[in-house]
C-alpha cells in the first residue's frame, strides 16, 4: 500500500483546505455579483442581504458590507474554531507510525462531515437559498477554510507548539 510521511499528509491536507476554500470564495464571489446585478436591474425583493444593507448606499455598498463581514467572521471562525480541528487532526496523523498509509489523511468522522457540508451546499441551492445570502456563507466558509489550511501549513515550520 502508498504510505507517505507526515509532512506530506498534513501538507496535501492544508492543500485540501486551502483549495475549497478558495472554491467556496469564487463561488461566493460570483453569487454576490449576479445578486447585485438583478439588484440593481429588477430592484428586486429576493435579495434580503442587499436590500438590508442598501440603505447604506446602494446595491455596491450593501455588496462590500456583505464581502467586509464575511471576510472578518470567516477569518475568526478559521483562528479560532477551525484551530481545534486543525490541531486535532495534527495530533492525530502524528499518532501515527511515519510513514502511514494515505487513508489515515482523514478520520471517519471528518469524511462524515465533509460529505455533510457538501450536502447542506447541495440543499441550500436545491431549495433555493437566495445568492446574496448563499454568498455570505460561501464566503465566509471559504474563508475560514484557508485561516485553516494556513495553520495546517504553519505546524509543519513550528517545531516548538502546535498551530
Amino acid at each position: 500500500m502508498f504510505k507517505v510521511s507526515h509532512k506530506t499528509l498534513v501538507t496535501i491536507s492544508g492543500s485540501v483546505w486551502i483549495g475549497m476554500g478558495l472554491f467556496l470564495l469564487q463561488l461566493g464571489v460570483g453569487l454576490l455579483l449576479e445578486a447585485m446585478r438583478a439588484h440593481l436591474i429588477l430592484a428586486a425583493d429576493k435579495f434580503p442581504l442587499l436590500n438590508l444593507l442598501a440603505g447604506f448606499g446602494g446595491s455596491k455598498t450593501a455588496a462590500l458590507i456583505i464581502v467586509i463581514f464575511s471576510l472578518i467572521i470567516g477569518f475568526f471562525k478559521g483562528r479560532f474554531v477551525l484551530r481545534k480541528t486543525v490541531v486535532r487532526s495534527i495530533a492525530r496523523i502524528r499518532s501515527f507510525p511515519d510513514p502511514t498509509m494515505i487513508y489515515h489523511l482523514y478520520s471517519k468522522g471528518n469524511i462524515i462531515l465533509i460529505l455533510g457540508m457538501m450536502g447542506l451546499g447541495m440543499l441550500m441551492r436545491s431549495i433555493g437559498v437566495a445568492s446574496d445570502v448563499r454568498a455570505f456563507i460561501d464566503i465566509t466558509v471559504g474563508t475560514a477554510l484557508i485561516q485553516g489550511g494556513v495553520l495546517y501549513f504553519r505546524s509543519l515550520f513550528l517545531v516548538t507548539r502546535p498551530v
